[in-house]
């Protein structure tokens, strides 16, 4: 083994050098990775060869991931997004479809987020069904055509096969925390695992596993909260203020940075649980019930309403599935097999977003450990302000009370700031009111059915059967405390279905596939035929308010799925395949604003129609060659065209009230592009201690107008590697005491920045943000620098007794390398001096119109003399604000503004004044905020009894 020198300054150079060994094939891992099914054909259908690689449970367990969806974003393939979405093959991040033991998962509303199984460590929380990494079995993604039993996905199908019971019963804990690494680096991370499970009867297994992971602060990027965050602690001083005629006594509070980096109030907690009982009915047949339950709940972090209590709000999200599953042999017609497997499942899942309650509230600003074990409490929620019939037919009505709020007395809700009570002395900041803003309700029931039947009707052909049904029960809630505009208010109960055929043919060395699936789905929704007007168009009934409304369209399409293989030796395998792949689209999007009236519409008000698929069509050829040694090379090129993606469009609709022309947009199905790619694979086992992958995927990804898609990387070399050194390894030897029993298990990925638009006129645009100014080049024309990250994870095993224990070190981004998720649109940087400057001009004339009114400014300088010939905060009694309210708290603030920043000489200088605007703006615009997380380690232990 050569010798790699390491310079920790030089993270670029260590990260070629990484890839450099891996590609030498000095690699490994604790377990099994492989593109397995690129060599054989596939497990459930036999379809041959479809491109797909599989990761062994054991290999999430080894490896530095809390996320399944993070483990897939390693494979060929995959561009992860800033977020940690899954882009596969340049789709969008939704375009995947999930079944976890042959069920499907995916949820009809996935506005909430993308099928992700629990969410990304980079940030996106994904919908539906969260999955611990201990609860899995093996992983699979396919890239290329998927067999035709799976559907409802354009780009990705993903896989999960669930733990089984063990033989004998067996259990795991773990434990691992960021604490131990102090202020400065610990964000309050606690994360436990068990997992345990066993024979209950000579037939009768059963298996569970649980994962909770609590943090008491919001993860950001580099330099995290290297700008403080101040928070309140105690009170400084009390005046009486009068104002209106009345004197009240008002506290001004002290403030002091928050502690370490965490940001306050923004703590977050996840757990994912699985239950699963298997009874062996016989020797080829099984029956197994499934429980699964998830919730991701957190604070949101609002610096600008952190001392108006009121205002402040979280995000809840939970979900369950519940799936009864068979599988087994129905005999042998003909003398043949005949093999059937059948699910049935009930999933749910909600999402509630709004201001919590006052005693929530309170509760959870810092958590023990993080943990928010507890739903949050919420000031409105689905019991005390129901989504039903009732409120639906009011929003259809345009009745009052399809808000919690009186809509006719909104002045009572506005947020105030009566005093600068901040630590930096600025406006901006609510001391009450509210709370106001964006209240989110989402309720789905899903029934879903599968059955897929097999049967090798000869020697050379295998004919597979089945169709799958599944129905919702959709609610959702989106509306503005204050305001009914751009409010979205549905009760609907749609379904799909889908059924198919494939034979598998084997002449030899020759096997190909043939076969199709016929899909379809009706939202049983109806909306206006034309313009979206309910209760202001003309002739509409209250009595019957669905009456001019007309029912959507069902939609069906057939999708043809071909595939072949051939070996050319024992070594070298060759395969192609073709395939129209359709997806049903996110209800959300055909739904919305189906019951919004024009009335309630406003500038950036987007109307839903009765969308039809979208969907790919796919074709890809392939190869992959065993040298020999454990060394494998695959290869494969695909090119993909994109159909019926959903875009908005403006389009001319005429109103019958004001009997004219108005231009909507509308989402309609006239989106598009083409992806064409190639895909390297390495794969290479060395003995028993070193194995692993590496990967490199091009990518050319283009919209319908030849534009760059925003979500693809051309670019992106990846692996998953690790070494192992087993029990006794260099028995009696002073190194192999100390090495023995020690994995060293590493994440690896350097990809190309994904694509933004330039903006001109607007200086606080950012490349993820929409510019409505006129771009200065083409669209998507520009690209974010390169994403790099390496994880690794160092683990060693003891034996205490029957016992075995691991301590471990898991350390993400581990060469703090800077990856940029977002920049400033006008100038592609980090930072903006222009927008920097404007807000010194702001706050700066903020400052200079209150000390006008006070007689303490110096026109000549900028400074505000708030010394008071020597009397401190005394001489604050007579202050008011610009508009001549009393205000002796402002001053008070002012003052301890000045000491915090400036030279504790009480006259507030305009160079102070710009370091005190400087401070609040890092806060918001600092490189955390630019920046994908940095290095985070932690430290944990396990034991397997």
């Amino acid at each position: 083994m050569p010798t790699v020198t390491v310079h920790l300054k030089s993270s670029q150079k260590l990260l070629c050098s990484v890839v450099t060994w891996v590609a030498l094939g000095l690699i490994g891992t604790a377990g099994t990775i492989s593109a397995q099914s690129e060599s054989a054909a596939d497990s459930v259908t036999g379809t041959p060869f479809p491109t797909m690689q599989t990761v062994d449970g054991s290999i999430v367990d080894a490896f530095p991931f809390d996320r399944l969806a993070d483990v897939l974003g390693f494979l060929p393939g995959v561009a992860a997004t800033n977020d940690g979405s899954l882009s596969v093959r340049g789709g969008e991040a939704d375009e995947n479809a999930v079944y976890v033991d042959g069920v499907p998962v995916t949820p009809g509303l996935r506005v909430s987020g993308t099928a992700l199984l629990g969410g990304s460590y980079y940030g996106a929380r994904g919908s539906g069904i969260g999955l611990g990494t201990n609860a899995v079995e093996a992983i699979s993604l396919t890239t290329g055509p998927y067999p035709v039993e799976f559907g409802n996905a354009q780009s990705g199908l993903i896989r999960v096969t669930t733990i089984a019971p063990p033989a004998r019963w067996h259990a795991t804990g773990s434990y691992e925390g960021d604490s131990p690494f102090g202020s400065g680096h610990t964000l309050g991370l606690n994360r436990l695992q068990l997992r345990a499970g066993g024979p209950l009867t000579s037939r009768l297994g059963f298996v569970m596993a649980g994962v909770l992971e609590g943090q008491a602060s919001e993860r950001l990027g580099l330099d995290q909260n290297r700008p403080p965050i101040f928070v309140q602690s105690g009170v400084d001083t009390t005046f009486s203020v009068t104002n209106g005629g009345s004197t009240a006594p008002v506290d001004v509070s002290r403030f002091v940075p928050s502690s370490g980096i965490r940001i306050p109030a923004s703590a977050q907690t996840v757990y994912q649980l699985l239950g699963k009982v298997v009874y062996r009915l016989g020797e080829r047949s099984q029956l197994s019930l499934l429980a699964l339950a998830s919730q991701d709940q957190h604070r949101l972090f609002d610096y600008q309403n952190l001392y108006n209590p009121r205002q402040l709000g979280g995000i809840r999200s939970w979900s369950r599935v519940y799936a009864l599953s068979w599988s087994g042999d129905l005999g042998r017609p003909g003398g043949r097999p005949l093999s059937l497997e059948a699910h049935l499942s009930y999933q749910t899942d909600r999402t509630l977003s709004g201001p919590l309650d006052s005693g929530s509230e309170a509760d959870t600003r810092d958590p023990f450990a993080g943990l928010l074990v507890k739903p949050l409490g919420f000031r409105f929620n689905l019991d005390n302000f129901p989504l039903d019939d009732a409120l639906v037919n009011r929003y259809r009505l345009g009745q009052p009370g399809t808000s919690p709020y009186d809509l006719n007395n909104v002045g009572q809700y506005v947020l105030i700031q009566l005093f600068r009570g901040n630590a930096y002395g600025l406006t901006g900041f609510s001391d009450g009111g509210g709370p106001v803003g964006l209240l989110e309700m989402r309720r789905e029931n899903r029934l879903a059915a599968r059955a897929v039947a097999t049967w090798a009707f000869s020697r050379h052909h295998t004919l597979t059967l089945g169709g799958e049904f599944t129905r919702y029960n959709l609610d959702n809630y989106s509306h503005e405390l204050t305001s009914t505009l751009s409010s979205d208010i549905y009760l609907e109960a749609p379904v799909a279905m889908g059924l198919f055929a494939a034979d598998r043919v084997v002449f030899g060395d020759l096997t190909f596939g043939i076969g199709g699936r016929y899909d379809r789905f009706d939202t049983r929704a109806r909306r206006p035929a034309d313009f979206p007007r309910l209760f202001t168009a003309p002739g509409f009934d209250p009595n019957d308010p669905t009456k001019l409304l007309q029912r959507d369209p069902s939609r069906g399409r057939f999708s043809p799925h071909l595939n072949a293989a051939f070996a050319l030796d024992q070594r070298t395998r060759l395969r192609a395949g073709y395939a129209e792949q359709v997806q049903v689209p996110d209800f959300s999007l055909n739904l919305l604003g189906i019951n919004t009236d024009f009335k309630y519409a406003t500038l950036n008000t987007t109307f839903g129609t009765a969308l039809d698929f979208a969907r790919s069509r796919l074709f890809e050829i392939g190869a992959r060659h065993a040298f020999g040694g454990g060394f494998e090379v695959g290869l494969g090129a695909y090119t993909k065209t994109r159909i019926g993606e959903v875009t908005t469009k403006l389009q001319s609709r005429f109103d019958p009230v004001d009997q004219k022309s108005v231009l909507l947009p509308f989402l309609t199905n006239a989106g598009g592009g083409r992806v064409r790619g190639i895909e390297l694979t390495l794969d290479r086992h060395l003995g028993s201690y070193v194995t692993g992958t590496v990967s490199y995927s091009y990518q050319d990804a283009k919209l319908a107008g030849g534009d760059p898609s925003p979500n693809s990387r051309p670019h992106t070399v990846a692996g998953l590697l690790a070494l192992t050194l087993p029990d006794g390894w260099r028995h009696g030897s002073l190194i192999g005491g100390v090495l023995q029993n020690l994995t060293a298990a590493a994440a690896f990925r350097f990809a190309s920045g994904t694509a933004y638009t330039t903006c001109a006129g607007n200086e606080s645009v950012l490349s993820d943000q929409f510019c409505s100014a006129v771009s200065p080049g083409p669209f998507d024309g520009a690209r974010l620098p390169a994403f790099k990250v390496l994880d690794l994870r160092l683990s060693k095993d003891f034996g205490i007794g029957r016992q075995r224990l691991s301590v471990y070190l898991d350390a993400r981004n581990l060469l703090n390398l800077k990856s940029l998720v977002r920049v400033y649109s006008t100038n592609g940087d980090v930072v903006n001096p222009l927008e920097r400057a404007f807000n010194r001009v702001v706050d700066s004339s903020g400052f200079a119109r209150e000390g006008a009114a006070n007689g303490v400014y110096n026109g000549a300088t900028g400074d505000l003399d708030l010394a008071f010939g020597g009397a401190g905060l005394a001489g604050c009694a007579g202050w008011v604000r610009a508009d001549g309210l009393s205000a002796p708290p402002s001053c008070a603030y002012l003052i301890r503004a000045e000491e915090r920043f400036g030279n504790g000489d009480h006259i507030f200088s305009l160079a102070e004044q710009r370091r005190v605007s400087d401070a609040l703006y890092d806060v918001s615009r600092g490189l955390q905020n630019f920046t994908a997380p940095g290095r985070r380690v932690r430290i944990g232990v396990e034991v397997r009894f």
